[in-house]
């Protein structure tokens, strides 16, 4: 479980877990200091293979390799108490997929899930940037990264650094690339609230097919700011007020 979810501040008395889905080539690090602004929750993030302390193992190439390693590893921990997730752009497709095996393997739902950055699944923006971006190459995907923002300085000007990221961001828009939301929403998959949230100035994600998913409530939210409008402080505070406020017990 170590290897997959990283929880820098365990609290066995915390009402409810938070589990965080990485963008893509994204870690844990940024959640790090989410307990401190959440202290009646847990918070969880999800580490993928390829990156961090699983630089080693391979990256997954489907979604669904993807879904089957969190519902495999940690599956149990989701019925032990009440759980909401949380992705961004990759990760918030990965939490309706998650959401989706949960309530199929176990019949239970989040008690809410925020979508931050993230088309509806049934979105076709999602296989063609994918498709787009898993084919640059390296110096395309830099200049793409430096573009869309949310790299940090230290990596795009490392070439070693790069040498280490790349691969796994290239394997992530590979899996984009390749998802299809498998069945035709006729009606709701869920019954869970929902909050979208994305930058004003987001272009690139479409959030309209998000109210289809779900039978219960959906609200949006903008900030100010692009696709990684989150790694403002000023948002990232406002956001977690967000958070605080929907995971209340």
């Amino acid at each position: 479980m170590d290897r997959l979810v990283s929880c820098h501040h365990i609290n066995p008395n915390s009402a409810i877990r938070l589990f965080c889905l990485p963008w893509a080539g994204g870690g844990t690090y940024y959640f790090r200091s989410w307990a401190n602004h959440l202290p009646e929750t847990e918070v969880n993030a999800i580490r993928l293979p390829g990156r961090e302390n699983r630089f080693v193992e391979k990256n997954h190439t489907s979604h669904e390799t993807l879904i089957k390693e969190i519902v495999d590893t940690i599956g149990e921990s989701f019925k032990e108490k009440k759980f909401a997730l949380f992705g961004h752009s990759f990760g918030g497709l990965m939490c309706y997929e998650l959401a989706k095996a949960l309530k199929k393997e176990y019949d239970i739902e989040p008690q809410h899930i925020f979508v931050s950055g993230a088309s509806g699944p049934q979105s076709s923006s999602w296989r063609k940037i994918g498709t787009t971006i898993s084919n640059y190459n390296d110096k395309e995907l830099i200049d793409y990264l430096i573009q869309v923002g949310g790299t940090p300085k230290e990596i795009i000007e490392n070439s070693e650094m790069l040498r280490l990221f790349l691969p796994s961001l290239k394997a992530d828009y590979k899996v984009i690339s390749k998802y299809s939301c498998e069945e035709a929403i006729v009606q709701p998959v869920l019954r869970c609230p929902i909050s979208v949230i994305m930058g004003i100035d987001d272009e690139r994600t479409n959030t309209d097919s998000w109210s289809d998913i779900t039978s219960g409530p959906v609200t949006y939210t903008n900030f100010p700011g692009g696709h990684f409008y989150l790694f403002d402080p000023d948002n990232q505070k406002q956001l977690l007020n967000l958070i605080a406020l929907n995971v209340k017990s």
